[in-house]
């Protein structure tokens, strides 16, 4: 459906509130009568994803939860589950479902295993790596991102090797410890040059917001890092 797929674009590069739109009329669509419930299972994944991206997590979780009482209802599809389950696990888990959102990613991860596809083993490695951060557990976290960019690195997919980018800076800056200082320093100059070389201005200008206030906390060379 048109309208699922523009919500899903405008997601992306950061049109939030237009795209909330677009993907609740899409909604309405699927659920009259006639249609299939497949579309209305990958339209909740794709709400959930919106939600998450401006941290509206309780109504990420109301989305995810929909998604997957359609699936109990409907029966296992493995394209909806790939789509569905990276986003439910990380609407889990930063709702403070922690192992519901671990059990989510692994299926995220067997069903992107069975499917063959690294973009969709990046993305439940992404999801895992977020499920983990929200459970402050920094090692296994930053270890499952290094997969989504290995992942992502393979297909040549800079937008989700630059998300990658944010989210270890991300994972680093709430660590915070004195060796994290750098380094994310170093991820958001990365994903913020990609996202200039794609053309996605928000979420380029969302990594350079980052890196200044990265450099407004204490190390002097993270501002030098960021004018070099």
């Amino acid at each position: 459906m048109a309208l699922h797929r523009l919500g899903m674009a405008r997601t992306a590069v950061g049109e939030w509130s237009r795209a909330w739109r677009d993907l609740n009329c899409a909604l309405k669509l699927a659920q009259s009568p006639g249609r299939q419930g497949h579309l209305s299972r990958r339209i909740c994944a794709a709400l959930a994803q919106n939600r998450l991206e401006v941290s509206d997590d309780s109504r990420a979780l109301h989305y995810a939860q929909q998604g997957l009482r359609l699936e109990q209802e409907q029966g296992a599809c493995l394209i909806c589950g790939i789509l569905l389950y990276p986003v439910a696990a990380v609407a889990h888990a930063v709702t403070g479902e922690i192992e519901r959102g671990r059990n989510l990613a692994q299926l995220a991860r067997s069903l992107a295993d069975k499917y063959g596809s690294k973009f969709f083993l990046g993305l439940a490695h992404q999801a895992a790596a977020r499920v983990e951060g929200a459970a402050q557990e920094w090692d296994p976290a930053l270890a499952a991102a290094n997969q989504a960019q290995k992942a992502f690195a393979e297909i040549s997919q800079p937008y989700e090797m630059a998300r990658t980018h944010l989210l270890r800076a991300s994972l680093q800056m709430q660590r915070n410890e004195k060796k994290d200082f750098l380094s994310a320093a170093a991820e958001l100059k990365a994903a913020q040059k990609l996202f200039t070389r794609i053309g996605s201005r928000i979420w380029a200008a969302q990594a350079g917001r980052l890196l200044r206030k990265l450099a407004g906390r204490k190390k002097p060379s993270v501002a030098a890092m960021q004018s070099s």
